[in-house]
């Protein structure tokens, strides 16, 4: 085998390895790395010498200045010019003086040394003073100066010599390093390039049959480094015959994952024309293989693309991204798709990889959640926009009420808050519907009494079956104490039935009553049911009393008034809790409506309850709580007068504030026990104005209550998440905003007043 090292040139430059660039390269690196290194080392000596030489030159100038003031200070005291000047010149030839000036008071400056001095001078400066009969007196200033311009020539010098000989240094190890370099490793593997070099097609076929190639050491005869090398290109021969027979079945393998994929994968050239398709892709677009191979892709994609177009989906502009297109199959029907299209890093014969993605059914999910979006939007936009005047005219009503008014003034009044609060249990009823069917109703997980639940509702009904001279009957089964759920849904699904039952009885009784179902480890269904009296409902209209806005006849809707919407809830509440809703009725008998719920088991039961009392919360206020401050922040201002209204009777001091930037002023400059903080308003809204009061010194701990319109769920999460502490519904029931009022200020406060 010929050495493959160049024969030309002369041998000195050859013995040196000038022609191994790697040689090049190490040489000018050494070269420039010690050259820098050098020049900082020099450059860093020689500043640190001058530094010291300032540091003498001042402290000699210090010295000389401490040891010839007093000489100096006596004969200018004398007034002995011929002395001062004899001293002065003798100053100038002191070493590392380069000049002296005096300036005594009122006398011209006396100047002795060099005249013409340097920007850079070294100066020192010292008063000449005079001590006689216990008085010190100050003649003037002596001065000492010293040029530096030979200081920076020496340092140049000196670093200049530094330099050069370091650099002699570095040059003559570099040349010896490459030397060595040349001899021990770059002419090795310039053999070892050349011997690859050689490799053909017959070696490599030797090697599958597992015969060696001599020209490289075995494992047995590996020395160092680049034996190291040489063996491992063998390794890499034996091994690269064999990973192109792995790389085939590779192929194969890609090739059956391709096809086994449920989107759709073409490929392209560059101008755009199909390489190739998978099952997939064929299906999706009703194209056998052979008709899609070689076409224009744009022609058998885009709906907006003639037969013969290349350039329709303009394949370079969409790399990158994923993009909603029309596309269109072979029998002219459209779809929507999602197409992503990516260039091939080293571009071969296939230089575009095109993903294709049916998202038809996918575009009508977005649509249907689009049009429940706006939905539910247009739901609490609406829901504000009557809950804040319902508050107006339910809270009015109620402080004119309180006020003092004549009884027909006063029937009067309890007949506005009665429609009321029917349009707000109206809102309420749409507002939940529409959260169930947007599968957003979520179930409170807490602790169930039943027979609690039982006497609210009685208790709330009590004055209806007065009024309409019903006994109102109740019966319930013993259940465990134990049990959870959401007691709210349970009540409010429970008043729905009573309700009913109330409005369609003329005579005779209404009964509650529950019953255990069911009993295992873990739950108990319970049935809870509303027998009354009243007109019954035919067979046909019992079936659909629980759809939306659906009531037994139009004779009822005009008689009785109604949404159709609270057996419609009250069903739906019932399957999410597990359970189911019916009615058995006979027409001029009586009906009796049920739910089940299934109720969880809880792990204890709570052990204690808080401390109750029956005394008002208005009246506890009234007694304890006298003087505190509170902030409202209200930017509707007969909304403003209703809330200073409830709290009228209450000894409290309220502040008002009309918008979000106001509330934060008022936070800032005063300390306040509790603030009721409206959500939407002008120039900064209730969240925004909560977080900003929290980051105040005195506002981290102060209790903020929302008191808005925005009832969702959603606008009491961001209440929390803003920082409030709790949340009061508009219209304002009053007493429970005295409850809510209570609970916060009965709170120890950490901060100090």
């Amino acid at each position: 085998m010929s050495d493959p090292s160049p024969r030309n040139g002369p041998r000195r430059r050859d013995l040196l390895g000038l022609n191994s660039r790697v040689a090049r390269r190490l040489l000018l690196w050494a070269f420039a790395v010690g050259g820098i290194g050098t020049l900082a080392v020099s450059l860093g000596e020689s500043f640190y010498a001058y530094r010291q030489r300032l540091e003498h030159i001042e402290t000699q100038l210090r010295a000389v200045g401490e040891f010839v003031a007093p000489s100096l200070a006596k004969s200018a005291w004398a007034f002995d010019r011929e002395q001062i000047e004899l001293q002065l010149k003798g100053f100038a030839l002191l070493p590392d003086v380069s000049a002296a000036r005096l300036q005594l008071k009122g006398q011209e400056p006396l100047h002795f040394g060099a005249r013409e001095l340097s920007a850079d001078t070294v100066e020192h400066s010292r008063p000449l003073t005079y001590v006689e009969d216990g008085h010190t007196h100050t003649l003037g200033t002596l001065t000492l100066v010293t040029d530096l311009r030979e200081e920076r020539a020496r340092m140049l010098r000196k670093s200049l010599a530094t330099f050069l000989g370091n650099a002699l240094v570095i040059l003559l190890v570099a040349v010896v390093s490459v030397l060595i370099h040349q001899a021990i490793v770059t002419r090795r593997l310039v053999r070892i390039a050349g011997q690859l070099r050689e490799v053909t097609a017959d070696d490599l076929r030797k090697l599958s049959l597992g015969e060696s190639l001599p020209r490289f050491p075995r494992a047995t005869e590996i020395r160092d480094e680049v034996d190291e090398l040489a063996a491992s290109i063998v390794t890499l021969q034996e091994t690269g015959s064999t990973a192109l027979l792995a790389a085939a079945r590779n192929e194969a393998r890609f090739r059956a994952v391709i096809e086994s994929i449920n989107e759709g994968m073409l490929t392209t050239d560059q101008a755009g024309r199909i390489l190739s398709a998978n099952a997939a892709a064929e299906d999706m677009l009703g194209y056998g293989r052979r008709e899609l191979i070689g076409v224009p892709v744009a022609s058998r994609i885009a709906l907006d693309a003639s037969p013969d177009d290349e350039h329709g989906l303009q394949l370079g502009a969409r790399v990158g991204t994923v993009s909603e297109i029309r596309a269109r199959r072979r029998d002219g029907q459209s779809f929507a798709a999602e197409l992503t299209v990516s260039r091939m890093s080293v571009p071969d014969k296939i230089h575009y990889v095109l993903i294709l993605r049916n998202i038809e059914e996918r575009h009508k999910a977005e649509v249907a959640e689009a049009a429940n979006v706006a939905k539910s939007a247009f739901l609490a936009n609406m829901s504000h926009e009557i809950r804040t005047p319902m508050n107006a005219i339910i809270g009015m009503a109620h402080l004119m009420k309180r006020e003092g008014v004549s009884p027909r003034q006063a029937e009067r009044l309890d007949n506005i808050n009665v429609a009321g609060q029917h349009l707000l249990e109206v809102i309420n009823a749409i507002l939940d519907l529409s959260k169930i069917e947007a599968g957003k109703l979520a179930l409170d997980d807490a602790e169930v009494n039943v027979g609690a639940i039982i006497a609210n509702v009685s208790s709330m009904l009590f004055g209806q079956t007065q009024a309409k001279k019903l006994r109102l009957l109740v019966h319930t089964q013993a259940l465990p104490a134990n049990l959870r759920g959401d007691p709210t849904r349970l009540r409010q699904a429970l008043l729905n039935y009573a309700t009913n039952a109330i409005k369609f009885t003329d005579s005779g009784s209404v009964t509650l009553r529950t019953a255990k179902v069911e009993e295992d480890d873990s739950s108990v269904l319970v049935r809870f049911e509303v027998q009354d009296t009243g007109i019954g409902i035919a067979a046909e209209a019992a079936d659909r009393l629980f759809t939306n806005f659906e009531q037994a006849d139009n004779s009822t809707t005009r008689r009785y008034g109604g949404t159709g919407l609270g057996l419609a809830i009250t069903r739906k509440f019932a399957q999410l809790m597990g359970g189911s809703a019916g009615v058995d009725s006979t027409p001029r008998v009586g009906s009796t409506f049920w739910f089940t719920a299934r109720l969880r088991k809880g792990e204890t039961a709570s052990a204690s309850a808080a401390a109750h009392t029956d005394e008002p919360a208005e009246t506890t206020l009234i007694r304890d709580y006298r003087g505190r401050r509170i902030l409202i922040v209200e930017d509707e201002a007969i909304n403003r007068e209703v809330a200073l209204g409830l709290l009228e009777d209450l000894p409290l001091r309220a502040d008002i504030a009309e918008d979000g930037l106001q509330a934060v002023e008022l936070a800032a400059s005063n300390d306040y026990d509790l603030i009721l903080m409206d959500m939407q308003m002008p120039n900064m809204d209730g969240p925004d104005a909560t977080r900003a009061i929290r980051r105040l010194p005195n506002g981290g701990t102060v209790p903020i209550l929302a008191m808005t319109a925005n009832a969702f769920a959603e606008d009491r999460a961001r209440c929390f998440e803003a920082g409030m502490n709790d949340f009061i519904a508009k219209p304002v029931d009053p007493d429970l905003l005295f409850e809510t009022l209570l609970k916060w200020l009965a709170k120890p406060a950490p901060r100090t007043r």
